[in-house]
């Protein structure tokens, strides 16, 4: 289970509902940015272990995910170091999203990266959707009281937000990739046949040669 951190009976000071102000571009208000840094500070305090539960719920989600990991055929994913590294990983970006809540520029770029990284490893689009249910359902068991609707309409904002980004970054990529492997086809094509019309020819000479 993820490990909040919460001292009993500080709900109210962990989430303090605010009047609803204009939205930036991301879809958060200032009330949310706070609430998200306010619930993302309790989940800092045990990082690897967080990352894993999100991890773990992911793969519960969609069994089929987890053919795309290396530590795929370890039997058990709590004492793979590869699962620890990349929960570990997983938790240090989203870190960095949230540090720069306010740099509407900064976080795009850092999304971006991500999803254009993710197309290397045959991610698709629908592994993001996967992956903010698996965020969103494992901060409700973990924070039990502390997610009310406050806390789940900011993070869900939040997690909408980062789907979009990299996910229309990841689509790009991907595009990008087929339509270069498009654009090497046709030389491979024209290599192999220039390949056989050389031995062909050969061939042929060689044939001439033995008639005389």
């Amino acid at each position: 289970m993820m490990s909040s951190g919460l001292p009993h009976g500080l709900l109210e000071q962990v989430v303090t509902p605010e009047p609803e102000k204009e939205k930036d571009t991301a879809g958060l208000t200032p009330g949310d940015k706070k609430i998200i840094r306010r619930i993302w500070g309790l989940l800092q305090k045990d990082m690897c272990n967080n990352g894993m539960t999100i991890l773990n719920k992911l793969f519960e989600i969609a069994p089929g995910a987890l053919k795309l990991f290396r530590f795929r055929y370890h039997n058990d994913l709590m004492r793979s170091f590869s699962f620890k590294a990349h929960s570990y990983a997983v938790m240090n970006a989203m870190d960095d999203v949230i540090k720069n809540l306010d740099d509407l520029n900064k976080i795009v770029h850092i999304l971006r990266t991500l999803g254009k990284l993710h197309a290397e490893f045959k991610v698709e689009p629908i592994h993001f959707l996967v992956f903010r249910a698996a965020l969103l359902m494992s901060l409700k068991g973990a924070l039990n009281d502390v997610w009310t609707h406050e806390v789940e309409t900011a993070w869900t904002r939040l997690c909408d937000a980062l789907d979009a980004v990299m996910k229309k970054a990841l689509i790009e990529e991907i595009q990008l990739q087929k339509t270069k492997e498009m654009s090497k086809a046709p030389k491979t094509r024209r290599r192999k046949m220039i390949g056989k019309g050389v031995k062909f020819s050969e061939k042929k000479t060689q044939r001439k040669k033995n008639k005389a």
